[in-house]
């Protein structure tokens, strides 16, 4: 009776999916439609995360967080791509249906062709309803081939997430874990060139005829699957690969994917032979860059080129330095901000290894927070709790108990709190707080002078080849352009004639981690313009 039931379940679902599979086009076009207007919305949105990682992101995981950013920007390309071509075919297969209605099947007789002409076109056109067969078919597995290309780069997403975990977790115990990194690092690159030969060979490693390996294949086939996710995709592509109709399109799969990463980035037009590039990778940039007036150097062409470009929902990030504006016309002051990054935070670690930082870089989530103990605060902090003590004992009368390290260290001030008594203890506390406060203050205000100093040796700039880094006034500063950290730095420009003048800028960064000697100098150098309103 249950098999008869099951039998009766198992045949009305079957049914149930024949109708459905007919009438699939509409969900098809819906989803299509709306995915296709959720990925367009979505640019900015995938653009601000590109900015953040290259703002923020430092440590083991960066590069695996840029190659994530890049494997979205891919996704985002292919899935708009594939839902675009989708609806173009889908909305070509309803134009044909509608114009069956009208006019019926192709006659060939009626068109009046010659035989030839005639015989072609009946061998390689053919019936009117097997061209809206293909179209139908070809658009059903467009659809299909889209969502499994999306599982693919999920897979890729789900293996790069997980080693950078991995690096970021044996990064936190320190240098000696840089061999531990490093194996766990080519053993999964083993792993993956194996799963992936079987993937593009559709399975010949599961037809290898070995127990031993089999068995060994086994395990590994089981754990890739976990950390790459494909257990939830695996119907669709093995449903992909066992006809040989669609198969085709899993074999293109790859060289598609190439196609859209690497070629698609490089294409453009280029309608101005005679005007420089503004690329700042090219030869004799800095020579360009000192006669070109470049958006990106100054804040207020900047915010113009945002407008214009993105409509004012993100605006570009300043890459090393910017100046408020290229004009100045009655202003006595210029500023210009110095974006810090990572770069100058291992050359102040190299040049001045005895300056703490402020806060600790890296990852940082609920578990472990980006904030960092000062030592010398901290040092300050325990000589308060110390004197307390000393105090509270002499004025008990209990200095035997006192320790010969407390009684060395505030011998000096033993005869002042013998002068009181118990009664004094209250006060007596809060005096030696406000003192200590006050060492604190003087010592973080002395703090964020040597650091400020640090960031400035770093630097020097020039206007027209004029050193004037001792008259710039620095602040520490958040860009309120994307958010970018730096020093903002006034300086004056009084006595600088109407007409054109150069800033050069010239910076020292260490590029190499791993090489402490390692240090770089860069120039970058732009124009500015006095416009100063002449009286006469």
């Amino acid at each position: 009776m249950t098999e008869r039931k099951n039998k009766r379940t198992k045949e009305f679902f079957r049914e149930w999916l024949e109708k459905l599979q007919q009438e699939s086009w509409q969900l098809e076009l819906l989803i299509s439609g709306l995915a296709l207007f959720g990925i367009w919305e979505s640019k900015d949105m995938l653009d601000g995360l590109s900015d953040y990682i290259e703002l923020n992101a430092t440590g083991a995981l960066v590069n695996q967080l840029r190659n994530f950013n890049a494997f979205i920007h891919i996704t985002w390309t292919i899935f708009f791509l594939n839902l675009l071509i989708h609806i173009i075919v889908r909305g070509l297969w309803i134009g044909a249906i509608g114009l069956r209605y009208v006019s019926g099947d192709i006659d060939y007789e009626a068109l009046g062709y010659t035989e030839r002409f005639e015989n072609f076109l009946k061998k390689n056109v053919g019936d009117f309803d097997d061209y809206i067969e293909r179209l139908e078919k070809l658009s059903s597995i467009i659809f299909s081939f889209t969502f499994l290309l999306l599982f693919f780069f999920v897979s890729i997403l789900s293996l790069f997430v997980f080693m950078g975990l991995v690096a970021q977790t044996l990064n936190n115990f320190g240098a000696d874990s840089e061999a531990v990194v490093i194996t766990f690092f080519l053993s999964m690159l083993i792993l993956c060139v194996m799963v992936f030969i079987d993937f593009i060979s559709f399975g010949s490693f599961k037809r290898v005829d070995s127990a031993f390996f089999t068995k060994v294949y086994y395990w590994i086939y089981r754990l890739m699957g976990i950390l790459t996710l494909s257990f939830l995709f695996r119907p669709l592509f093995y449903n992909f690969i066992d006809d040989r109709y669609t198969r085709r399109l899993v074999i293109f799969a790859i060289p598609y994917i190439l196609f859209i990463s690497i070629v698609v980035p490089t294409l453009g037009f280029n309608a101005d032979a005679y005007m420089p590039s503004f690329n700042r990778n090219v030869k004799f940039d800095s020579l360009i860059s000192s006669r070109s007036i470049k958006y990106i150097h100054y804040d207020n062409l900047r915010e113009q080129y945002a407008r214009r470009e993105y409509e004012g929902r993100r605006n570009p990030i300043i890459d090393v330095v910017s100046l408020d504006s290229y004009e100045y016309n009655e202003e006595s002051l210029a500023k210009i901000f110095f974006r810090s990054s990572d770069n100058e935070g291992r050359t102040i670690e190299n040049k001045f290894p005895d300056l703490d930082p402020f806060s600790e870089k890296g990852f940082h989530s609920l578990f472990n927070s980006s904030s960092r103990d000062n030592e010398s605060l901290e040092a300050i902090s325990t000589e308060e709790v110390e004197e307390k003590r000393f105090m509270r004992r002499i004025l008990r009368g209990e200095y035997e108990k006192v320790s010969e390290d407390l009684k060395t260290k505030f011998e000096s001030k033993l005869a002042h709190y013998q002068s009181f008594d118990v009664s004094s203890l209250d006060s007596l506390v809060k005096d030696i707080g406000k003192k200590y406060e006050l060492k604190r203050r003087d010592y973080y205000e002395e703090y964020l002078d040597e650091m400020l100093a640090a960031k400035l040796s770093l630097i020097e700039l020039q206007i027209d080849s004029t050193d004037i880094t001792d008259q710039l006034d620095c602040s520490y500063f958040i860009h309120p352009n994307m958010g970018e950290k730096g020093i903002l730095c006034y300086f004056p420009i009084s006595s600088y004639s109407n007409g054109k003048h150069n800033i050069t800028y010239n910076f020292e960064r260490r590029t190499n981690s791993d090489d402490k000697e390692d240090i770089d100098n860069f120039t970058i150098s732009f124009p500015f313009v006095i416009n100063r309103k002449i009286n006469f």
